[in-house]
């Protein structure tokens, strides 16, 4: 049912898809929580550059795998009962395919 309060213009799926980010120091692993056709948010182990553009490789569930470019648009830490720290970063997607995109889309509209 979609949220009467979102302002997005694209609505975002809560959908829980490994991710692989690139950075200057290796990969990291990490796992979306929500997306859409023009953005995610993530979950990471170590915290990303904001402003910094990454390649990342989403991993959809029973889908091929899709490259995407994004830039960080904001990100915080969080640590609770002494888990290992979580880092919550919003992505904004910059390119990805007209396939991916279109996938993203309608995914979004029939969630």
């Amino acid at each position: 049912m979609p949220n009467k309060n979102e302002r997005r213009k694209n609505p975002r799926v809560e959908i829980i898809w490994p991710i692989d980010v690139d950075t200057d120091q290796g990969t990291i692993e990490g796992e979306t929580r929500n997306i859409s056709s023009s953005g995610l948010y993530t979950y990471c182990e170590e915290p990303l550059q904001l402003n910094k553009i990454y390649s990342l490789v989403v991993y959809p569930h029973n889908r091929v795998e899709m490259g995407v470019t994004g830039k960080v648009v904001w990100s915080e830490s969080y640590d609770l009962d002494d888990k290992p720290v979580r880092v919550c970063i919003g992505i904004q997607i910059a390119e990805i395919s007209d396939e991916d995109r279109m996938f993203l889309y309608y995914l979004s509209k029939t969630s």
